[in-house]
């Protein structure tokens, strides 16, 4: 388990640093402060959310 934790909190370090660049570079470009993680989080659960609900409503409509 302490192992499991640990590359999970590495991976979460290694993508904040990713998309922190990303968002540097962004701003350097266009002046914009735009947040990649906060997109990418949203997207991720978004589709999540979408592909659960639609289980939900298979599994409803499949006891009708």
């Amino acid at each position: 388990m302490k192992y499991l934790m640990k590359k999970i909190g590495d991976l979460y370090i290694f993508l904040n640093n990713k998309f922190d660049k990303i968002s540097d570079k962004i701003y350097e470009t266009t002046g914009n402060r735009i947040n990649v993680g906060f997109i990418v989080l949203i997207t991720f659960l978004a589709i999540i959310t979408f592909f659960v609900v639609k289980g939900l409503l298979r599994w409803i409509f499949s006891l009708i």
